[in-house]
């Protein structure tokens, strides 16, 4: 009888133990999931082939690298999210409710300057910018948007703006309407020029996103702000990373916290 006692006992051990792994296995992967990328855009800080643990479910903060649904970068007056196509993954520069603005490619938020993007990539950006005719020698694409001439911002030069959050209030004028054109139409679904003198509160929060290859990456300096609500999660670190999809692996990335 003992023997069947002993038996029973260890099988129930077994199975809380397997309970508990599986409970903790779905409460990982509620909270997490596994992505990686293609694109030099955040190099060096997140490689091609990088495989990063991302977070889910959290409030985006200035200096988080997030996923997030592509906005369609090629259409400059619209956010269009975009599901069949790969996430992207940037750096999160200014959040609703900040001031932002690029003097000679550098970024500012609220007048400070921020160093979470790498210096030297910022510094470098600035000497190749300087004219037209450098920026277009070194194939970068100086316009910015909005892309209009009543602001007529560039990659080194653009703002400020305000970064809207969720319950602020803006007269629509033709300043306004063109800043803010993207975030009122994505909201409404309706054209911003209908509400022209009126007040329009924002339904959403808004974020600036910005890669840390500043010279090769399309992010918000070329088609504008982000809904909050196409943020997937936060890229919290690299836990396996390979030179290529199925090349060697790069060993000194593995368990890289970002």
């Amino acid at each position: 009888m003992s023997k069947l006692t002993d038996r029973l006992t260890n099988i129930g051990l077994i199975l809380l133990v397997c309970g508990s792994l599986y409970t903790g296995y779905l409460a990982f992967c509620s909270t997490y999931f596994v992505t990686w990328t293609e694109t030099p855009s955040m190099s060096p800080t997140v490689m091609p082939f990088d495989r990063v643990l991302v977070h889910r479910n959290i409030t985006p903060k200035n200096d988080d690298i997030l996923l997030f649904t592509d906005p369609d970068p090629w259409r400059a007056d619209s956010i269009i999210p975009h599901e069949e196509y790969p996430p992207f993954i940037k750096r999160c520069i200014a959040i609703g409710g900040d001031t932002f603005a690029i003097h000679k490619a550098h970024y500012y938020v609220n007048g400070k300057n921020v160093t979470s993007t790498p210096e030297a990539g910022l510094s470098h950006l600035e000497q190749v910018t300087e004219t037209r005719r450098l920026a277009k020698i070194n194939q970068i694409h100086l316009d910015a948007w909005p892309y209009d001439t009543l602001f007529s911002w560039t990659i080194r030069e653009l703002g400020p703006i305000y970064i809207p959050k969720k319950g602020d209030i803006i007269t629509v004028n033709d300043s306004t309407a063109l800043l803010y054109r993207s975030a009122i139409e994505w909201e409404t679904r309706k054209s911003v020029y209908e509400l022209i003198g009126k007040e329009y509160a924002f339904k959403e929060s808004y974020l600036f996103m910005a890669g840390d290859n500043v010279e090769c990456s399309q992010d918000s300096r070329y088609w504008g702000l982000l809904p909050e609500s196409l943020v997937k999660g936060r890229a919290d670190f690299i836990f396996y990373s390979t030179e290529t999809k199925e090349g060697d692996i790069r060993w000194e990335r593995l368990f890289t916290i970002l």
